[in-house]
């Protein structure tokens, strides 16, 4: 099986675990602005100190590390966007968060595939067969419409197109080349999350390309405040229409895998993580989910949380 030159970030704002291996480059988003207050409120020097010591900063080179209050995770993007020689280059890259991870055991256990040293699969060898078989991996689309059964759909289907329809006709007028994607997306308004991806070079500078023009776009005509998180999370659905650009228009063959919240297994017990994971997930899918949804899932959060004490720090 070939071996591919992988490069995944994880992207901090603070110290946490997490899975230590040569596939990752943990990077510090919003370095330029840290002693800036933020949603956590203001970093102190110990902590400043302990990225500075574990991950490179988004604001070196090209960069818009300043932005890091209005673009989130994307500074990490544009980062890698514009200084791709200093990931060493890498024939595909990622992005994952500091305590959000692609689940791959559904897939593991539907091919027969066995935890390589046991480290929830995060190894080359398993991402070489992953990408022997597809063009890259994203965030597993959530459809916001047919996920809110608990509530009357016309209600979500009005409150969706009133949001969209505030900046989707300027990407449906200056990208022709998506309009065959946009309609897709409203169609079945599945919203990959979390702007979590891999994807090989050419398909990331596309990707790229697209999406910060899109963004640069949308700012001029919204001039959104320059604390508002409005464009991180306007981001999410452009990146999901350019993901379906891809697999659309450009024959892309994507594996679409579920994202994890990871928590801190060593400083918590497994019942105040169990509930910690309900809060998460219930903020991931906009309170669409009531309390029982998560008891069909406790069996396998269990499991799961069971191995995170093999996470290990930076």
């Amino acid at each position: 099986m070939e071996d591919k030159n992988i490069k995944i970030l994880i992207a901090f704002h603070k110290p946490y675990t997490t899975v230590k291996s040569e596939l990752f480059a943990p990077i510090h988003v919003g370095r330029e602005i840290a002693f800036e207050k933020n949603k956590d409120g203001i970093i102190n020097k110990e902590d400043y100190n302990w990225l500075i010591e574990n991950t490179i900063g988004d604001n070196t080179g090209d960069n818009i590390s300043s932005l890091n209050r209005n673009f989130c995770e994307l500074t990490a993007i544009y980062w890698a966007w514009k200084n791709y020689d200093k990931l060493g280059n890498p024939e595909y890259v990622g992005l994952m968060h500091y305590r959000t991870f692609f689940d791959f055991c559904k897939f593991a256990k539907i091919n027969k595939l066995k935890d390589i040293e046991n480290n929830f699969f995060y190894n080359k060898e398993f991402f070489n067969y992953i990408l022997s078989s597809y063009d890259g991996v994203i965030a597993k689309s959530i459809d916001l419409v047919n996920i809110s059964k608990f509530a009357k759909i016309e209600d979500y289907k009005n409150v969706i197109e009133n949001t969209y329809k505030d900046y989707l006709y300027i990407v449906n007028d200056k990208y022709p080349q998506l309009v065959p994607a946009i309609n897709y997306f409203k169609q079945n308004r599945g919203v990959h999350f979390k702007n979590m991806f891999i994807l090989k070079k050419e398909d990331f500078m596309e990707y790229c390309e697209l999406l910060f023009n899109i963004l640069n776009d949308i700012q001029k005509e919204k001039n959104y405040d320059d604390k508002s998180r409005m464009l991180g999370y306007i981001a999410e659905k452009i990146s999901s229409i350019i993901f379906d650009y891809l697999t659309i228009s450009k024959n892309k063959k994507f594996l679409n895998a579920e994202f994890l919240p990871i928590l801190d297994y060593q400083q918590e017990n497994k019942k105040t993580l169990i509930k910690k994971l309900k809060q998460v997930q219930i903020k991931k899918h906009l309170l669409f989910f009531k309390k029982y949804h998560y008891q069909k899932k406790e069996t396998m959060y269990k499991h799961i949380l069971s191995q995170i004490n093999l996470f290990k720090t930076v």
